[in-house]
């Protein structure tokens, strides 16, 4: 009895290693790319990981950020990352490249993407961009979308001077150009504070109607691993929600 109750009790004992080892457990690390600075646009991201979101799936997610839906697209379907957050349209660009990504959660479904001008620039309608010095950030997928935004409204885009800047639009304060083709809401938020008056124009106000963030995966990815990127995805609308 006493040999039996010894073995017994070397495996509970061993058990409760196992247990406790497994509780102890450090969650996998996670690098998650954004398709912008690490800033505005990604609240939800650090709402799920500062709640927990993440944890309670076994995932420890750091933020990666990029200049660009391209740039970011590509390196999800290069399977460097297996998911990450791309905007829609870049998406679509990029699968019809042969890129393979697959949309698996929509964040925004309303593009955020515009015009931002200096208010005695007076911009009032698409055609009044002509003659103007317009900011474009060719990286970013909103210039895809001005462009289609243009030709939608029948803008010559050669009565345009289009000088390439970098995101956060210090060149627009500068007064360097006339407009920021990035984001209204961003640029105009920033114009309040510095106390520049503005006229913006919203894409999706003029009928460009297209999606803006979209979560993506790897398709290679999703179908070797698709319960990782069911957590990635429900920790994400947690923090959306």
């Amino acid at each position: 009895m006493k040999s039996r109750y010894k073995i017994m009790m070397a495996i509970a004992v061993l058990i409760a290693i196992f247990v406790v080892g497994c509780t102890n457990q450090e969650p996998n690390t996670l690098e998650l790319p954004v398709s912008w600075y690490d800033g505005g646009f990604w609240p939800f991201v650090h709402v799920a990981i500062e709640k927990g979101y993440f944890a309670e799936e076994g995932l420890n997610v750091k933020i990666v950020e990029n200049k660009g839906s391209a740039i970011t697209s590509q390196l999800i379907g290069s399977g460097q990352y297996p998911i990450g957050i791309v905007s829609g349209d870049v998406t679509m660009i990029a699968k019809s490249k042969g890129v393979p990504l697959k949309v698996v959660g929509v964040i925004d479904k309303v593009s955020h993407a515009g015009v931002t001008c200096h208010k005695d620039a007076n911009v009032k309608s698409a055609k009044d961009l002509e003659g103007k010095k317009i900011g474009v950030t060719i990286t970013s997928n909103t210039y895809q979308q001005y462009l289609a935004f243009t030709e939608r409204e029948n803008v010559d885009r050669s009565k345009i001077e289009e000088i390439p800047i970098g995101g956060p639009g210090q060149e627009f304060f500068a007064r360097a150009v006339d407009c920021h083709a990035l984001s209204p809401y961003v640029t105009q938020s920033i114009a309040e504070i510095k106390g520049v008056e503005v006229d913006t124009i919203v894409y999706y106000d003029k009928g460009l109607n297209v999606y803006s963030h979209t979560i993506v995966a790897n398709e290679d990815i999703l179908k070797d691993n698709p319960k990782l990127v069911r957590k990635v995805v429900s920790a994400l609308l947690k923090g959306i929600t």
